[in-house]
């Protein structure tokens, strides 16, 4: 298992609605070739802000699709032929897999 700090600035609306002042959260990731026993990032001292190697959402997404073997930047077609990217931005978090 493995633990990552991640960045919430996206979803800044989802935890102001919760009245949530943090702007970083644990996350436990294994399986999928995950390498475990790491910690990957670091928090203030409150646990609220993140202090070292932060990761936004897009390289958490880009995370999931390098261990699921899917291409985030590959183009899909939406029913009315725009193309849409799985993931925009970001970049796998290479650590993860002992990389």
């Amino acid at each position: 298992m493995a633990r990552a700090q991640v960045r919430l600035d996206e979803l800044v609306g989802y935890f102001d609605a919760l009245e949530d002042p943090r702007s970083a959260v644990n996350l436990a990731l294994a399986g999928c070739g995950v390498k475990g026993g790491q910690v990957i990032g670091a928090t203030d001292k409150l646990g609220t802000e993140v202090a070292e190697r932060p990761v936004t959402v897009p390289d958490l997404c880009c995370t999931f699709c390098r261990a699921l073997k899917i291409d985030p930047r590959k183009e899909n077609q939406s029913n009315v032929g725009r193309s849409l990217k799985i993931v925009e931005d970001g970049h796998a978090v290479k650590e993860l897999f002992g990389a």
